[in-house]
């Protein structure tokens, strides 16, 4: 079955694949298969970037010399600690190998206002995502800096062990800062699942379970916002688990006595323009059985 339209129109190019980390943490080679994969599937609506650290930028286009030329691949590459550096190694694979792949945004974690500044000098011309921790003593004055240079904030949501799930509340903050500031933001890690509940937090056989955050969870708060919410109800979002009672219409989308219509899907899309996923197949299971 496919996706509802306006489920599509949250996700269309929405889903960054990040295969080579955890829990995933596929080979090089494993994981561009899969991507070179997804673009010829039915699904590829939905498929945004593919995510690889600065330093593994050869490693890919080894692997992509090697399995032969097709569609230009747009690349989100993770930065290290030098942005300098990392500004070098993205301009000079892109003049090599642009050809057949181009990195077009760089993520970071930024967690102070200087490292934000350090960070976009180093890397003029592209997409800037810069990784905030909205639990960290500098956050606000790091997020008035991403205002300031004009780029755009991204969010941990999780990870393999569940010290790394921020709690809701912590979310929402981060979410209404964005509102206020109006930065774009993309999430990552944690957000295989449509909705929030508990999943195990590997594909390890007998892996710890924990509550996770749902990227609809996450897109629905932030549209909320968008469209006048408070964050305590963008957190209620956020902390909703009760699927059975979301539904895709075809001008609005309602949960519970909430409801969006097109256009604020629309708007929240523009504020939240996406996530990394270790998994492709897995965030779609859901909606596509709608």
């Amino acid at each position: 079955m496919s996706a509802p339209e306006l489920a599509r129109e949250m996700l269309t190019g929405a889903i960054d694949y990040a295969g080579l980390f955890p829990p995933a943490q596929l080979t090089m080679a494993e994981a561009a298969g899969n991507y070179r994969h997804y673009l010829q599937a039915g699904q590829r609506w939905a498929l945004g970037r593919f995510v690889v650290p600065v330093g593994r930028l050869e490693e890919l286009a080894r692997v992509l010399e090697a399995s032969g030329k097709g569609e230009v691949w747009g690349l989100a590459a993770l930065g290290g600690s030098d942005a300098f550096a990392d500004g070098v190694a993205i301009q000079e694979f892109n003049q090599r190998h642009g050809a057949w792949a181009r990195v077009e945004a760089i993520e970071a974690a930024t967690p102070t206002a200087k490292a934000v500044a350090t960070r976009l000098a180093g890397c003029a011309g592209m997409a800037c995502y810069c990784e905030l921790d909205p639990g960290a003593p500098g956050f606000a004055e790091a997020a008035e800096a991403v205002h300031e240079f004009d780029a755009a904030a991204k969010l941990r949501t999780g990870g393999v062990v569940a010290a790394a799930i921020p709690p809701a509340e912590r979310v929402a903050h981060f979410l209404a800062t964005c509102h206020r500031l109006e930065l774009a933001f993309k999430a990552t890690a944690g957000l295989r699942h449509a909705m929030r509940g508990r999943h195990p937090l590997s594909y390890a056989p007998g892996a710890p379970t924990a509550v996770m955050h749902g990227y609809l969870n996450l897109a629905l708060a932030a549209a909320w916002l968008r469209a006048g919410g408070t964050e305590a109800e963008a957190q209620a979002i956020l902390e909703c688990d009760r699927g059975e009672e979301l539904r895709f219409e075809p001008e609005q989308i309602v949960w519970g006595e909430t409801c969006w219509t097109r256009e604020q899907v629309a708007a929240g899309r523009r504020f939240f323009v996406g996530f990394g996923s270790c998994s492709f197949e897995e965030p779609l299971q859901w909606i596509s059985g709608r």
